[in-house]
């Protein structure tokens, strides 16, 4: 009896096995040949923020809008086991916005990366990435924006090194989860992404894994020379991943922003906050 209990058991293994396989699996990771170009276009809106200042008894209160626009032509010139050991990173433009009001004033700002217009050189060695302009010595902005843009590229990846199937869930952390958020501008942050595998669907003529995700991730932040504080991001988006690019064709985040910090203003410490909806959008193309 015992004997054909296992039998049993075992065929039920064996068609719950079997059931399984016939599933089919998904290798999402990221793929690079050397002489292919990958452009990326990368955003970052808030609207509608609400930002307030205080100093002792003083509080000033107002509102906030900003965007970031980055677009990027990515060069694979050598590769090893599959990854990028050599890069030429072009920065075709890079401008990011911002509008205050309080206190019945309204200023505006507007900065444009050290390195628009110009071309990067990424080299590893190891486990991290050297670069150097192309043509040309770098200005001390632009040294400084070429040590942020190498240490941007840290290891892991928000995709698994497995085979993935339509109903699969993972977590990111650590470095793979500091590299979706920008690298060296995320440095200091942690927390964790939830990303679910949900379908298979067409999506600008191609066949992509839609990917659903959640975000919570806090850390320090620097705005500038005079303004550091405390970051919080929240949101929760979805991923187009095209299988036959291994790219993320189209993704989008929404959620909130949130910073508390301080600044100092004529010797003085300001203790200021900042609170807005946040929109974050991504579109890769991959030319050959």
């Amino acid at each position: 009896m015992v004997f054909r209990i296992n039998a049993i058991l075992r065929g039920c293994a064996c068609i719950l096995f079997l059931s399984g396989c016939g599933e089919p699996a998904y290798d999402l990771s990221d793929t690079a040949s050397p002489g292919e170009i990958v452009r990326c276009v990368t955003t970052m809106t808030f609207e509608e923020g609400t930002f307030s200042l205080r100093q002792g008894d003083q509080i000033l209160e107002g509102t906030a809008k900003g965007s970031l626009e980055t677009v990027v032509e990515i060069d694979t010139l050598e590769v090893k086991d599959g990854q990028p050991t050599r890069l030429r990173v072009a920065t075709l433009s890079s401008l990011d916005q911002s509008t205050m009001s309080i206190g019945g004033e309204i200023e505006e700002t507007q900065e444009v990366s050290p390195l628009a217009g110009r071309s990067v050189l990424l080299t590893k060695g190891g486990e991290t990435w050297s670069g150097r302009l192309v043509g040309g010595a770098p200005s001390p902005e632009q040294t400084a924006a070429i040590t942020e843009l190498a240490e941007s590229y840290l290891e892991g990846d928000v995709l698994p090194d497995r085979e993935v199937r339509v109903g699969d869930s993972w977590s990111v952390g650590g470095d793979a989860l500091r590299r979706y958020l920008g690298g060296y501008e995320a440095a200091g942050f942690s927390g964790q992404m939830t990303i679910h595998f949900e379908q298979l669907v067409e999506f600008n003529g191609e066949t992509c894994a839609l990917l659903s995700l959640q975000l919570d991730a806090t850390g320090k932040c620097a705005l500038n020379e005079t303004v550091s504080g405390t970051m919080k991001i929240s949101g929760e988006g979805h991923i187009y991943r095209s299988l036959a690019q291994r790219l993320d064709v189209s993704a989008r985040i929404t959620g909130s922003l949130n910073i508390q910090g301080e600044l100092f203003e004529d010797g003085q410490r300001v203790q200021m906050s900042l609170h807005a909806p946040l929109v974050i959008t991504e579109t890769m193309t991959r030319d050959q």
